[in-house]
């Protein structure tokens, strides 16, 4: 009884760990045009998003109950989150 527990628990943390790693079991829901980038928290229920929608790239910042728009990126791909960053907080300071 004892060895099939074990073996039992084994394979569930297998599973987690494969889970872990981004392999699906189950067929997910097709790719839309919306994609989440790249994410940092700013502290408590803070956070800035940069998002793909289309070809162009967002940064958004959510907290609470709210989302806003800061920056669309130019050229997506090419600059990078933190550049986009300290261009926006130079220019709100």
């Amino acid at each position: 009884m004892l060895g099939s527990l074990g073996i039992v628990l084994g394979l569930l943390l297998l599973l987690y760990a494969l889970m872990r790693k981004g392999v699906r079991f189950l067929p997910h829901a097709r790719e839309g045009a919306i994609r989440i980038l790249e994410t940092r928290p700013l502290g408590g229920k803070k956070f800035l998003f940069l998002v793909e929608v289309r070809g162009k790239e967002y940064l958004l910042g959510v907290g609470g109950e709210r989302i806003d728009f800061l920056a669309r990126t130019d050229e997506p791909g090419e600059k990078i989150f933190d550049e986009e960053l300290r261009k926006k907080l130079e220019v709100n300071s």
